[in-house]
């Protein structure tokens, strides 16, 4: 299992590239701006803020994932199929039968029926004892299988016929407004197989905040007249969409920081106990930092499922097998030095400028870690506006400098999340940090191979938004760097964002620091039932964010996910826990593999039309 699990590490730093370098989203953007790349500075520029999410990740694994015990549901997935590929049987229950009869041949030493019917007796429970891992192993394996079968068909069908991924049910229905507003059902089990592994806590959130934002907030806009794009509500820069992204980000980076605080307050009061010990000999010097540390201790045990897999991942690994501070410390100055000279020569970058991409890079990783541990989706997109806005006062009117800032911080959060569910996938299947550091090193340089000659020789062959290639993303990018730094092609010379969406992310704030002090105080000084009602109620902030930024689609199927997810483990508890990550792990594989296998089919296609047309 562990060359599995390095393999997978390889892997997926190597396709994690095109995301953290960039790609998909500021460079495209930089290009359709004039800007022209040379392969050696793109390069370059994306091992540096690669190895800078990287060596970032490192020193925060422990507080995500042994202290707050995150679930990464992407990386449990990876381990549920790894682990369950691994458990089939190896087909020799018939070689320790055999020994078991010579053992008992010759304990019995012809003793007669009475030795025959006791050696009958304990090979029928010998073998009994052998059958169920056996049995338990191949069915958890035929479930993985299933879904992943499921998954993949249902992904080429709608592949193939496009308008199979989002049937027209609310239209067909008459709810043509709903409809219009992004609501319905994407037939995509990658989201079903998240929502199973996130839970029904964050999968009724996620849906609570697609109702308020896209069913409530978004009518209320363009009512109003907040919004000027009545028709398309996707559209970032006049629709609702661009208006929801606002206090959607300001959801997930305050709660962010309020989980931090709220880890900070229970160490505090810990390390004062500690010294309160020390010092004094009496029993009645115990404080309430007690109570708060088992309480921390004891929520899990309150909620009615456990999570061994995130008791397993928080088990600490030896000295030998963790990663040495000062390899990551040396990397970190290293990707940081490397990632300022690349800002400098590449794009012209002020060094001022340069040194502060770093500090909001680290807080950029830190959000998008805690999201998609919580969520397993990792927003560096729409926090990138966040940091586009930043920069936007920071170094204000430098449209490049504003698009270079976002991408640095976007890249390293990008790499730091994916090297963060490499952590939980190996925590697992007990990989050592060490090894998954070097797995994830040496993946960066061969995602970089693929990665930037495939983008630079697609600018070299197509026209990026065109009718055929719109590129969407790499519009929207530009677009916010144009309003905020005052270039907009409309003569636009205002920077800022509408006053409608710093009211709506003031509230947005208030509201996640009132959630979390309200769950602080229910978990740590209520009564058990209050615990969990706090576990299973109390919604959680990040979800709601990630609702105001994805489309409403999305949130419906993720909540399908977790409730399916909770009906079974009512149902049938013992069935839930052997088979239900197994079946989530299959959902997302299958639709993994079906998105590679459409991607190799169109790229060969593309290559076959082009050796005709010359």
């Amino acid at each position: 299992m562990e060359e599995a699990n390095v393999a997978q590490t390889v892997a997926s730093a190597a396709g994690s590239m095109t995301m953290s370098a960039g790609l998909i989203g500021p460079m495209p953007a930089l290009a359709l701006l004039g800007y022209e790349f040379s392969y050696l500075g793109l390069a370059s520029w994306s091992i540096s803020v690669a190895y800078l999410g990287v060596f970032l990740a490192v020193p925060l694994r422990d507080h995500f994932l042994v202290q707050h015990r995150l679930k990464f549901p992407s990386g449990t997935a990876t381990a549920e199929c790894i682990r369950a590929a691994f458990a089939l049987p190896s087909g020799n229950s018939s070689s320790n039968s055999s020994s078991l009869n010579v053992e008992m041949g010759e304990k019995g030493g012809g003793n007669g029926n009475s030795s025959s019917t006791k050696t009958t007796a304990d090979e029928e429970h010998f073998h009994h004892q052998q059958q169920q891992p056996e049995d338990r192993a191949r069915k958890q394996f035929k479930s993985l299988l299933c879904a992943a079968l499921i998954s993949f068909a249902t992904a080429m069908v709608a592949w193939k016929f496009p308008r199979f991924l989002k049937p027209p049910i609310l239209v067909f229905l008459g709810l043509h407004e709903l409809a219009r507003r992004g609501f319905g059902i994407r037939l995509d089990f990658a989201l079903v197989g998240g929502g199973m592994l996130m839970g029904e806590k964050v999968g009724y959130s996620v849906l609570a905040g697609a109702i308020i934002a896209w069913g409530m907030i978004g009518p209320l806009a363009e009512s109003k007249g907040w919004v000027s794009d009545t028709e398309n509500v996707f559209n970032m820069k006049n629709g609702a969409r661009g208006l929801l992204l606002w206090p959607g980000v300001t959801f997930m980076a305050v709660d962010s920081f309020s989980q931090l605080f709220k880890a900070m307050v229970i160490a505090k009061f810990a390390a004062s106990n500690d010294s309160s010990t020390i010092t004094t000999t009496t029993t009645t010097t115990t404080t309430s930092s007690n109570e708060l540390q088992q309480r921390s201790d004891n929520i899990k045990h309150d909620s009615e499922e456990v999570d061994n897999d995130a008791t397993l991942s928080a088990t600490p690994f030896s000295i030998e097998e963790n990663v040495p501070r000062n390899w990551w410390i040396t990397g970190l100055l290293f990707a940081v030095f490397s990632s300022m000279v690349s800002q400098r020569i590449l794009f012209g970058l002020k060094l001022t400028t340069s040194i502060m991409s770093i500090p909001v890079g680290l807080f950029m990783t830190y959000i998008a870690i805690r999201c998609a541990g919580e969520t397993d989706i990792n927003p560096i997109g729409p926090m990138g506006k966040i940091i586009q806005l930043i920069f936007a006062f920071l170094d204000p009117g430098q449209l490049i400098a504003n698009l270079v800032t976002a991408a640095v911080a976007c890249g390293g959060a990008g790499q730091a999340g994916d090297l963060m569910h490499d952590f939980k996938c190996g925590s697992i299947l007990r990989l050592p940090p060490r090894t998954q550091l070097i797995a994830q090193m040496l993946g960066v340089p061969f995602g970089v191979l693929g990665a930037v000659p495939s983008f630079l020789l697609f600018l070299r062959t197509y026209e990026l938004g065109g009718d055929e290639y719109p590129a969407p993303s790499a519009f929207a990018w530009k677009a916010v760097a144009e309003v905020l730094t005052g270039s907009s092609e409309d003569g636009s010379n205002a920077v800022g964002v509408p006053h409608q969406a710093v009211i709506l992310s003031v509230l947005a704030a208030l509201f996640a620091v009132l959630v979390r002090t309200l769950e602080f105080k229910m978990q740590y000084k209520g009564t058990a039932r209050a615990r969990l009602l706090a576990e299973k109620i109390v919604p959680s902030p990040m979800a709601l964010g990630i609702a105001f930024i994805i489309p409403p689609e999305f949130s419906v199927m993720v909540f399908f996910g977790a409730f399916l997810s909770g009906s079974w483990r009512r149902r049938n508890k013992d069935s839930f826990e052997s088979l239900s990550q197994l079946v989530a792990a299959g959902f997302l594989a299958g639709s993994g593999i079906a998105g590679v296998f459409a991607a190799g089919v169109t790229i060969a296609f593309m290559k076959s039309t082009l050796t005709r047309m010359e």
